[in-house]
């Protein structure tokens, strides 16, 4: 992958102008304007971009705000929070910024908020070209008039106003969220301002942020995206030419050509806390580095062969953490847990694999065989937990109850409740597949009939329809009567057990996976209606029944964050 180059977006402001530089934001996603991938957004190419970079250009004053951190963002917005660093690229004589406050207690802000005290309230710090500030949540800001800057942020677009200088705009107010304010401020302020060493400028949790000088020819690699933006002077990169304001990508693992005479504002995102994540199937082990978000940064797959038995299954594993980690220019040191996600009946405190039919395992300590080859700490879990705790980590953080049901060869099953998994007294708890919703029916594999999983498992669909289940909904729209009933029985039998999971649980959101939910609303829709008609819930908040987002990497981070979070 070569240096991606975008067209930035520019928005129009009340007190001046944003140009978007790099973004993946659904409120500004940049498109790349050269190379192979031109005419793509930036989402299309990175999944979940962490940073965002934006010029601002104040000809008024900004409104005096604050940013949440991601505890209160997920909260209350479902989203990131918004940590962010300043570089002053213009200031006009005697410019200034907000930052902090002077309130010593909460009771002392709400008071001086309450009486607009703002002259005695707010600090303002005056600014020349070059100075630079973090920006941390909690804290107090404005931009006025008559300054230009540079932002790297979190990727995220949310503001909370304090003030606004009762402005109008289309002839009206603009919110103010003195509520939320008031719940995100810190009291009291702390400046944290610190001067930098060598040419790293800051770095947080969330990204470093370096100036590099450049004079003649400089190769710069890194193991993650990069993000340069050029500030000064010009030159090329790769050959494409480059000057003031432009700024650009460097691919993960590209080394890419500086020339000329510039400087260079370098910004990625930090990596601590990185953890890998195992899920092992009966056709394949599949294993990707996780950072602390949740983000898969590079993955890898072997085919499993269990005939060959567990020693040589777990030496694959061992080789392949080993080596993705090398590829990072990491070692086994850096990984904070290794998480495995098993077919079968798990003993998670113990670490073992009870239990599994596909890998032909019984009574394995895998737990053990595994931290013995990796020197770090492995947790074990069930495949279809690990990838039901996946799914809600990165999407649904903030269900106090959420519901994964997985339709492949299998129905899997999960819950988690208040940010745990539920396994059961035992470990074998909440296996949906195998509720009864035919007495006396269909012979399950299990040995009983009339389960869940004989009915609405992709594989069920396979062997009663001859055929693919993509292939039986396709000639089921096509109008071909045999696969339009089969579908039909297919979801009804789907929404009567995802009725049932709704009546004896009530979670706030069940997500439906696995390849059947490719099918989305053709799915989904019908499912929702015969789910709605089995609750018995009438009168209160319903249960949301939506398609999972993650597909097959849900398993591999689920597993991957089975260290912190379970």
């Amino acid at each position: 992958m070569n240096v991606v180059f975008l067209e930035s977006i520019y928005k129009e402001k009340l007190w001046g102008s944003e140009s978007w530089l790099v973004s993946a934001h659904p409120n500004g996603d940049t498109v790349i304007n050269k190379g192979e991938f031109k005419g793509k957004r930036l989402s299309e190419i990175y999944r979940d971009f962490p940073l965002l970079v934006k010029i601002i250009e104040a000809n008024d004053d900004l409104s005096i705000q604050v940013h949440p951190d991601d505890s209160y963002a997920q909260k209350c917005e479902n989203a990131r929070g918004k940590t962010e660093y300043w570089y002053v690229l213009e200031a006009k004589e005697g410019a200034s910024l907000i930052i902090g406050h002077n309130a010593k207690s909460k009771e002392e802000l709400i008071e001086a908020v309450e009486n607009e005290e703002w002259n005695s309230l707010l600090r303002e710090v005056k600014v020349e070209e070059g100075d630079f500030f973090q920006i941390e949540p909690g804290t107090i800001h404005a931009i006025k008039g008559g300054v230009k800057l540079l932002e790297i942020q979190q990727s995220s677009d949310i503001t909370y106003r304090l003030y606004d200088y009762d402005r109008l705009e289309n002839g009206k107010k603009r919110e103010l969220h003195i509520e939320k304010c008031i719940d995100t401020i810190v009291c009291p302020y702390e400046e944290k301002r610190a001067d930098a060493e060598g040419d790293e400028l800051v770095s947080c949790d969330f990204y470093t942020v370096e100036k590099l000088s450049i004079h003649g020819k400089k190769a710069l690699k890194k193991s993650q995206p990069a993000i340069l933006c050029c500030i000064e002077g010009n030159g090329t990169v790769d050959g494409e030419e480059i000057k003031k304001g432009d700024s650009f990508i460097i691919p993960e693992f590209h080394e890419a050509v500086m020339d000329g005479d510039m400087k260079v504002l370098l910004s990625y995102e930090k990596r601590e806390n990185v953890k890998i994540g195992v899920d092992l199937g009966g056709t394949n082990i599949a294993i990707g580095l996780v950072d602390k978000h949740g983000r898969i940064i590079d993955k890898m797959s072997l085919p499993t062969e269990s005939e060959r038995g567990i020693d040589a299954i777990c030496d694959d594993i061992a080789s392949m953490c080993i080596h993705l980690t090398q590829k990072h220019n990491l070692c086994m040191k850096d990984i904070a847990s290794v998480g495995i996600g098993c077919p079968g009946t798990i003993d998670a405190e113990r670490g073992y694999v009870i239990y599994s039919n596909n890998i032909r395992m019984d009574n394995v300590p895998l737990r053990d065989i595994l931290e013995e080859k990796l020197k770090v700490k492995v947790f074990i879990e069930n495949d279809a937990n690990a990838a039901s705790f996946g799914e809600y980590f990165v999407n649904f953080k903030n269900a106090k109850s959420f519901v994964l049901v997985t339709l492949g060869t299998g129905v899997g099953s999960g819950l988690v409740l208040n940010g745990r998994l539920y396994r059961g007294f035992n470990g074998a708890g909440f296996e949906c597949g195998h509720m009864i919703i035919h007495p006396e029916g269909r012979q399950c594999t299990c040995g009983n009939k009339g389960c869940l999983e004989a009915y609405a498992s992709a594989g069920a669909l396979e062997r009663y329809g001859k055929n693919t289940c993509k292939n039986i909904f396709s000639l089921a729209k096509d109008g071909n009567s045999e696969c339009k009933q089969m579908v039909n029985e297919y979801i009804k039998d789907l929404g009567i057990g995802i009725g049932n999971i709704i009546n004896i649980i009530q979670p706030e959101v069940i997500a439906i996976g696995g390849g059947v939910s490719n099918e989305g609303d053709a799915l989904l829709k019908p499912v929702r209606d015969i789910a709605e008609k089995y609750d018995f819930n009438k009168h209160l908040k319903k249960t949301k029944v939506v398609i999972a987002k993650l597909k097959n990497d849900a398993g591999i981070i689920g597993a991957a964050m089975l260290g912190e979070h379970v």
